[in-house]
């Protein structure tokens, strides 16, 4: 049976304006902020960290380990019942008053863009490396061995929702996955068995509709993905799944507020576009789901797909924030590894915004990364259960570089 993957190798972050961290971020650090902080209201990252659209529709159906709320493909059957619709809650932190939409930002972290160093964090090698390892026992997952492909057609345009498979010198079937809105898919040769466990893939094939192509693998599995041209021009789709996943742990009661009012802007400003690019009529389906943690109410509230903006817009206007807060960060990681996290991070970005050639000559997509990832480990800091340095305008910080991050879409004298 297919099952759809969903893995913590993103992480997104809807993050409200931040009026005066830039002046705190003076104070705290002195590294140079390398974007403007007023740009963009939403981003989402390509391949090589430019990308295009409101966001991506992740493969299809995925053969593997693991659940998530759903198939994405097929017949649009989010994988849950849904069941009720959540009860009403507290109003959040927003005082009552609905907030006017355009208001958030939107930063992404996805491992899979840069996957030797994800690779890093998690096998052993030299100082700092392999200093999560050990998590891989506790997630029951072993992410360290994957094939990587941008699929396209003889015009160069992506080919979208193809079959991908992955096999093993017996021919055995080790992956199945399908190809997202920029082309790209990832076939691991398995998430379940340790790395040394893992079968050697073999062969890789890919199918559209009657169209197939077939690539030869040798050796161990390349850093960047592998293009891959198939003997078609591809037709884009005329159908968009966009799939909601909300944390509504009780730390979220903001952002879930801001997400009520933002939903029908999003929907609206998705058709806009559409309709800008003359590709016809789309047919546009939204599923929303929403998480929290073990011992909470629910851990996954799951909706099928619907075209019905009303109904979705219902399902999101039923939830409240509650639960969560029960696990300590000093658990997950300690001070001294988050200080030094951060200023890894921080040192191999000062050249890449000490000027604007700099950052125009491809930097930008080394800061969207870095910025992403920087305002993860200062929100962690400025909610952590200890001392740790930076603690007090830590959660400023995150909110800047967040919006740096965004901003980091192109290499622009805008957005440098």
């Amino acid at each position: 049976m297919n099952k759809c993957l969903v893995t913590s190798l993103a992480v997104l972050a809807l993050i409200p304006a931040c009026q005066s961290a830039g002046d705190q971020l003076a104070e705290s650090t002195d590294t140079t902020a390398a974007s403007d902080t007023s740009a963009s209201s939403s981003s989402s990252s390509g391949w090589d960290g430019e990308g295009s659209g409101e966001g991506e529709s992740g493969g299809g159906e995925t053969t593997g380990s693991t659940t998530g709320a759903g198939d994405s493909g097929g017949d649009g059957d989010s994988g849950g019942e849904g069941g009720d619709s959540g009860d009403s809650g507290d109003e959040g932190d927003t005082g009552g008053v609905v907030p006017e939409p355009g208001q958030l930002t939107a930063g992404e972290y996805r491992d899979l863009d840069d996957w030797a160093f994800w690779r890093d964090l998690l096998l052993p090698g030299e100082a700092d490396e392999g200093q999560w390892g050990n998590m891989m026992e506790l997630w029951s997952m072993y992410p360290v061995e994957q094939h990587a492909f941008i699929l396209v057609d003889e015009t160069e345009a992506p080919v979208i929702d193809a079959t991908a498979s992955l096999y093993d010198i017996e021919g055995e079937l080790l992956w199945s996955a399908r190809s997202d809105n920029q082309g790209r898919v990832h076939l691991f040769s398995g998430l379940e068995l340790a790395p040394e466990s893992q079968a050697r893939p073999a062969r890789a094939s890919f199918r559209l509709g009657s169209t197939m192509q077939t690539l030869e693998l040798e050796g161990p599995a390349p850093m960047q993905a592998q293009v891959v041209t198939m003997p078609m021009v591809a037709n884009d789709p005329l159908a968009a799944d966009i799939m909601f996943m909300v944390d509504t742990t009780g730390s979220m009661s903001d952002e879930l507020e801001y997400l009520k009012s933002e939903l029908s802007h999003v929907v609206t400003r998705v058709e806009s576009n559409l309709a800008e690019a003359e590709l016809g009529h789309v047919d546009l389906r939204l599923s929303m789901n929403f998480y929290r943690d073990v011992g909470d109410e629910y851990v996954v509230r799951a909706f099928p797909f619907t075209s019905d903006l009303a109904t979705a817009t219902q399902q999101l206007s039923q939830q409240h924030a509650a639960g969560g807060g029960d696990y300590a960060w000093s658990k997950l990681v300690d001070a001294d590894t988050l200080e030094t996290e951060i200023k890894r991070q921080l040192t191999p970005m000062q050249p890449l915004v000490a000027t604007p050639a700099a950052f125009k000559g491809g930097g930008y997509r080394d800061c969207r990364n870095r910025f992403t990832w920087l305002a993860t480990l200062f929100t962690v800091a400025g909610d952590y259960d200890g001392r740790v340095r930076w603690q007090d305008t830590a959660t400023a910080l995150g909110q800047l570089y967040g919006r740096a991050g965004a901003n980091c879409k192109v290499g622009t004298d805008q957005s440098f």
